[in-house]
């Protein structure tokens, strides 16, 4: 005879005992239909937040306000069901408001049984979205969630203290992902500010601000004549070539694998060659490589001559807007030829070192805060995993 699985979870909080209750979602929740408040501020659902004020996410929106007399008010604590394009489609809601008549708004039937923050993060869970697949409807980017093949599905509840419990611990995490989040915004915006005013403005030859201790306009250089290109010393492989190891193999887009050999042992330039980041920028496009690594050959590799820091050269080259220097038909290219023309402002020896260093220790931070953001995301998920049955 089969043995009957317990449902409880993985992980659970002391003092908990005992199996969670299977019940279906029509004895939990209760569609609401509540109109005639066209007074409220209109809402809106973001991925990010749940439901939020319209404006916050829809910058310059045009709409006919008469049609506002048929959204559906909406109160903290209840979920709105819309298009199944992301979080599964249940928004959970902190603010009071209205939004469009043609989603669905859910609450609970017996309020003193169910804690609205536990339920936002299973409905948030990845075990639930993928539940999802089995209620949906219309094509693939504009699903719709089927309310009443919903009412029919099963979940496993624990005890309100419980709900409470895992409610309130989850939300604590999320709290510290915000922090670290804004945390590691605010650092990068800094950084961003002092690229544009610790290097020249167009046209002009000093920066905005300065160390002490130096003055003088900054000379105009070409990259050729401040760097060594050692592209000839690449080589690329196959994925089926490479044999795993230590050593980083560097393409365009910085690291994309690990092999047994390396082909440099330097403080190296790598700027990528091709590829579409080079006009979207949606990551670096020029990076320092350190150590013992392998390049393939999409990236050129280059070598401050004496005189020049590696460092700042690098930071120099990722300010530039490279729209200009594209020489690629089906994607953007950069060939050596170009690159060696690129013209470059640079200051004394010294003072290229000390702006780099201060970008540098910048830069350690930025690393700081996003490792550990990606350590409380993952934290997060495992919990969603082993604190839910």
């Amino acid at each position: 005879m089969m043995e009957k699985k317990a449902k409880v979870p993985k992980l659970r909080f002391p003092g908990f005992a005992g199996d969670w209750e299977q019940k279906k979602a029509k004895n939990i929740f209760i569609s609401i239909i509540d109109k005639g408040y066209s007074d409220l501020a209109v809402l809106s659902a973001s991925q990010e937040y749940g439901m939020v004020l319209r404006e916050q996410i829809e910058k310059n929106i045009i709409h006919d306000q008469k049609n506002e007399v048929t959204y559906k008010r909406v109160m903290p604590g209840q979920f709105v069901i819309h298009l199944r394009s992301f979080q599964g489609g249940f928004a959970h809601s902190d603010v009071e408001g209205i939004t469009s008549p043609a989603y669905t708004i859910i609450d609970f039937i017996d309020k003193s049984r169910h804690d609205d923050l536990y339920w936002k993060y299973v409905f948030t869970s990845t075990k639930f979205v993928q539940s999802l697949v089995k209620i949906t409807y219309g094509i693939r980017d504009g699903r719709s969630i089927s309310y009443d093949d919903f009412k029919t599905m099963s979940f496993n509840v624990p005890s309100y203290e419980e709900q409470k419990k895992i409610g309130w611990f989850i939300q604590r995490v999320d709290n510290l992902i915000t922090l670290h989040q804004r945390k590691l915004t605010h650092l990068q915006v800094k950084k961003k500010s002092l690229l544009q005013k610790m290097f020249p403005k167009k046209g002009e030859c000093v920066p905005e601000i300065r160390f002490p201790g130096f003055e003088g306009d900054w000379e105009e250089r070409k990259l050729g004549d401040v760097v060594d290109f050692l592209d000839e010393q690449r080589k690329p492989l196959e994925a089926g070539e490479r044999e795993k190891g230590i050593y980083p193999y560097y393409g365009a887009s910085g690291i994309i694998d690990y092999v047994k050999s390396y082909l440099f042992d330097d403080e190296l330039i790598l700027l990528s060659e091709d590829g579409a980041n080079i006009i979207d920028r949606n990551y670096r496009v020029c990076f320092l490589a350190r150590g013992k690594y392998w390049v393939n050959n999409h990236a050129h590799v280059m070598k401050a001559r004496a005189g020049y820091c590696n460092g700042f050269i690098c930071e120099s080259l990722e300010r530039l807007n490279y729209s200009t220097y594209n020489t690629g038909t089906a994607q953007p290219k950069l060939n050596q030829k170009v690159c060696r023309n690129i013209l470059c402002l640079v200051p004394s020896y010294e003072e290229q070192q000390r702006i780099f260093m201060m970008l540098s220790a910048l830069d350690n931070l930025i690393t700081l805060h996003q490792r550990k953001l990606t350590h409380l995301q993952t934290q997060k998920k495992a919990l969603l995993q082993q604190m839910f049955v």
